[in-house]
């Protein structure tokens, strides 16, 4: 059996023609005497069994054992341990310590290093190796003309004192000893470590001391020039080589090297032709890589490396699955019978995940499961289902799941697989490792910032492709904390276009962790349902394949079209008559259609299919310029958890400056303090009317102004309308009513420039949708205060619903869930107390009328069926802002409630920092909407603030206001009436 060959001593011993030291040539008897003494020995071939049967945890205490009978010169081990903790590496690195397997890897490379010229002192004999005879291939004929050589097992080392040690320090110089050594299997345990060592670190690799340590040692080749031991140092010097980033000398070194005389294989073959693979992939050489890896698989069997079959033959199944044709990669069905015949039960449990995934790519569900059948037998009670493929066949389980349409048992099936996979992914790895790095001054920040660029970048089309699993995992893991590192190092470059951008990666990032499959779900729902007029050409190609690869998923997004067409034309509240029957019908069978159609993309979701993040969108600083109008400027701030601040401006004229906000903790203050000169203590409280006739709060607002924006009358001047991207305790911050100096005297932000806010860059310019001019006008009925009079909120109801002809007013759930009928809407005016729950900040309802109820969170509302009301008015919203803003002032409520209401397909969204009730508030939102549809919402809510700031107010229709009297009467300029509310999202 396979096992059983790899533990056979062969007796053949290579007899020297050149002496070393005075040795002479031994005798035949000498050779047979020193076998026993082989090393590494007899028990260290032993781990192989519980090894390749996936028992790691038996493997690596028989390895470690070996390891205890390693030989130790005196002076520290000797090059026989670099196999001991080669292998005990590769037993960690399959349980998923890969801290503890590179410790091991670079033990023995290390050792390697410390043990420099031990292949000067083998006793080389210059004869031409022969061919061997070559094992069946089952899965061949291999192309490459090669065959395996009768390559000697055992080879005899000369060891003895070290001469120039003891001139140094003294002692006695002792005859040189023979030691029978297994050099063919130290060298493949170099490679190994050299090659694994570089699976672990990746880019990292490049940037790590000992790396270039490696290269040069096994550079100084210290053996002849002409000995065929040459070809082997050629492999592990390539694939150091590569590790170091010089992929053009690694594969040329790796061609080279690969064949003895370009005809014989060697114990190092497969793992060449497995990094010339890597190397042609990465060059997306995809023919070349896919050959490379298929031969690398054929020529491990003669050389008994399942290790090199199973990732060869993985790697040339992948490539063969990118061809998109739907069928099997005919080579693993016969290696599976093979790994099983041989009790190769990792290798078999890989080849059975490997069919599974086909079957489950190519749709073939029952074949999948009958797959994944095979390979949870072959892992039987080993350690395999903790290991790398116990995480894989969790995460294909879960796909299949979805197929079969059991979306909880999907759910739950990808939780338990990224638990699993999260401490094997070597990406996280790195990202973590490259972190502490930098943090300890192992890295300079130019070489930090060049692998977060690497290793935080948005996926690419090939990374979805190539692994789904493993960029579905990294997405779905938050690591704000190392995209902060990032920034910073950006912003010591003072480099305005990566500042940008990575603050608005954070920003994201922060808002996909709180949705499923981390954005990747929403991404595809975008990609399906969004008009084709926010997609690029790249969305739109990806689209069309989407639909192509998924008819049925199209399919069900045409039918939820429909039926959302049907609904539009029927009452917003039917209540008796065909009408009622009409509606019923439609909202059952979009309710069942946008379920199933969830299931299908989730699907979908775990599948290798690109889909570009169409929302919120990441516009590089020339895009936004293009997208900024006349007089337009962008205000993007980004605050960090370390309690940093930076600011960037971009304008229409193309011009960009950044700056960094000093003394946040001093701003945060601030605003604490402003918030209550001008009222807001407590949610509830009701105001005297003497706390709104002061002025205190200008000189804290002239102060904040300066304070956030660096020479703020030089930097505003010119501008006639700023974006503002807040982030942080700036969501509290009214910038409308912040003291700007002018030539006039001090003036108020919004008497110099219209304002309006976003959650991201990208969602505060337009994304090529034309101005919504379809659907109903929907006025939730509530009460905003409790001391608020009822004829007061029906009247500015009733005002609304006749500024619009397809309005109606709602003071009762309707029959069907707000998720399914909402996207038939226009606008949304939700004139009620809105609550949020700190713990789940997306689980609000934005309508109110169904709050609590299945399908009416905003959690709710980003699923399918694509689409929210155009435009969103919340003035019953609650932030820290009106409390006296105690406790965390993240701002993290106000910014993933605006960029989950903008995820739905809302565009434009009135908020209230804190809630005024009463009759200013309801004449903010009645002038906004009676314009609106005539004028664009920045300047519509301009408009509307204007109006309310000049009117006279009213005390008696102001239910957060007591004891007003003629000579102490608030004005209705006092920013507590109409500063509250804030316009969000794009124009």
């Amino acid at each position: 059996m396979y096992n059983r060959s790899i533990i056979r001593l062969t007796s053949l011993c290579l007899l020297s023609l050149i002496s070393w030291q005075g040795i002479s040539q031994p005798a035949v008897g000498q050779v047979a005497a020193l076998e026993g003494r082989a090393v590494p020995r007899q028990s260290y071939f032993l781990a192989f069994v519980p090894y390749n049967q996936g028992d790691y945890r038996e493997a690596l205490k028989n390895f470690r054992s070996a390891g205890n009978s390693g030989i130790n010169t005196g002076l520290g081990r000797w090059v026989d341990s670099i196999c001991y903790a080669t292998m005990m590496g590769e037993c960690f690195y399959r349980a998923g310590d890969l801290a503890s397997a590179l410790e091991q890897y670079d033990a023995a490379l290390q050792l390697m290093i410390s043990q420099r010229g031990w292949m000067s002192r083998l006793q080389l004999q210059p004869i031409a190796l022969t061919p061997a005879p070559a094992r069946p291939l089952p899965w061949g004929p291999s192309t490459r003309g090669a065959l395996p050589s009768a390559f000697p097992e055992q080879m005899l080392s000369a060891q003895g004192t070290n001469i120039e040690q003891v001139a140094r320090q003294g002692g006695v110089v002792l005859p040189p000893e023979l030691y029978p050594v297994r050099v063919g299997e130290i060298m493949r345990c170099i490679a190994l470590a050299a090659k694994r060592r570089h699976d672990i670190l990746g880019p990292l690799a490049a940037h790590v001391p000992l790396t270039e340590q490696i290269a040069k040692e096994l550079a100084s080749r210290q053996i002849p020039q002409n000995f065929w031991l040459q070809n082997l140092v050629d492999v592990q010097l390539g694939i150091a080589k590569a590790a170091a980033g010089d992929d053009q000398e690694a594969m040329r070194l790796l061609q080279r090297g690969h064949a003895i005389g370009g005809r014989l294989d060697h114990p190092l073959t497969p793992l060449a032709l497995l990094e010339m693979g890597h190397l042609s992939l990465k060059q997306n050489q995809l023919e070349a890589a896919q050959r490379f890896y298929f031969e690398a698989s054929m020529s491990a069997v003669n050389y008994e490396q399942p290790d090199v079959v199973e990732e060869g033959l993985l790697a040339a199944a992948r490539i063969h699955d990118l061809k998109a044709d739907g069928s099997v990669f005919a080579p693993l069905v016969t290696a599976s019978a093979w790994a099983v015949s041989n009790r190769l039960n990792r290798t078999a449990s890989a080849i059975f995940l490997a069919l599974a995934e086909q079957a489950a790519y190519a749709g073939r569900t029952k074949d999948a499961n009958g797959f994944l059948t095979q390979a949870r037998r072959a892992m039987g009670r080993s350690g395999l289902p903790l290991s790398d493929l116990g995480g894989r066949m969790q995460y294909l389980g879960a796909l299949v799941a979805y197929q079969a349409g059991n979306s909880d048992l999907g759910r739950k099936t990808l939780l338990d697989a990224q638990s699993i996979m999260k401490v094997h992914s070597a990406r996280l790895f790195q990202t973590e490792l490259t972190n502490k790095l930098y943090l300890s001054k192992g890295l300079s920040s130019h070489a930090a910032g060049t692998l977060f660029a690497d290793l935080l970048r948005e996926p690419t089309d090939a990374d979805w492709q190539r692994d789904p699993a493993e960029v579905l995992l990294v997405e779905m893991t938050p690591h704000v904390p190392v995209l902060e590192r990032w920034l910073e190092i950006n912003i010591e470059r003072r480099d305005p276009e990566s500042i940008l951008l990575v603050g608005e990666m954070i920003k994201r990032h922060k808002f996909f962790s709180q949705l499923e499959l981390g954005g990747r779900a929403l991404s595809l729902r975008w990609l399906l349902g969004a008009p084709e007029a926010v997609l690029n050409d790249v969305a739109r190609q990806q689209r069309q394949k989407l639909s192509d690869k998924y008819p049925q998923l199209a399919t069900q997004t045409r039918h939820m079209t429909q039926l959302m067409t049907q609904l539009t034309e029927l009452p917003v509240m039917p209540t008796e008559g065909d009408a009622l029957k009409a509606y019923d019908r439609a909202t059952k069978d979009l309710h069942r259609a946008a379920d199933d159609a969830e299931t299908l993309l989730h699907s979908a979701a775990l599948a290798p299919v690109p889909a570009v993040r169409v929302a919120p969108p990441l516009l590089s600083l020339d895009q936004l310029e293009v997208k900024l109008k006349e007089g337009q400027a962008m205000l993007v701030f980004i605050a960090t958890s370390r309690g940093n601040l930076q600011a960037v401006l971009v304008t229409s004229e193309k011009q960009y400056r950044t700056w960094p906000v000093k003394g946040t903790g001093r701003i945060r203050s601030s605003i604490v303090s402003l918030m209550r000169e001008i009222g807001n203590y407590d949610s509830n409280q009701v105001l005297d009317a003497d706390k709104l006739t002061n002025e205190d709060w200008k000189a804290t607002s002239a102060q904040l102004l300066s304070g956030v924006i660096e020479n703020s009358s030089k930097t505003l001047e010119g501008i006639n309308e700023l974006i503002v991207v807040p982030d942080g305790v700036l969501w509290y911050l009214p910038f409308e009513m912040l003291q700007l100096t002018t030539t006039d005297g001090p003036k108020l932000l919004i008497d110099q420039m219209a304002i309006r806010y976003a959650p991201t860059a990208g969602w505060g310019v337009p994304d090529g949708r034309p101005k919504s001019t379809a659907g109903n006008r929907v006025i939730v009925h509530g009460r905003l205060f409790s001391r608020e009079t009822e004829a007061l909120t029906s009247a500015a109801a009733n005002q609304l619903k006749d500024q619009f002809p397809r309005s109606v007013v709602l003071r009762k759930r309707l029959p069907a869930t707000t998720r399914y009928v909402a996207p038939g809407w226009q606008h949304l005016i939700v004139i009620d107390d809105i609550e949020l729950n700190d713990r789940n900040p997306l689980s609000w309802s934005p309508a109110q009328i169904d709050q609590g109820k299945p399908g009416s969170s905003l959690y709710d509302w980003i699923g399918l069926p694509w689409g929210g009301p155009d435009v969103v008015a919340l003035p019953g919203y609650h932030s820290r802002s009106e409390d006296g803003m105690k406790g965390k002032l993240t701002g993290d409520e106000m910014f993933l409630s605006t960029a989950g209401v903008m995820a739905t397909g809302t565009r434009s969204i009135l908020l209230s920092r804190w809630r005024t009730g009463g009759h200013s508030s309801m004449e903010l939102l009645r002038e906004f909407f009676q314009t609106l549809p005539e004028q664009r919402a920045t300047p519509a809510w301009q408009r509307s603030i204007q109006l309310v700031r000049s009117a006279e107010l009213d005390p008696s229709t102001e239910p957060r206001l007591k004891g007003a009297t003629a000579d102490k009467l608030p004005s209705a300029d006092h920013p507590f009436f109409w500063a509250g509310m804030m316009l969000v999202g794009e124009d």
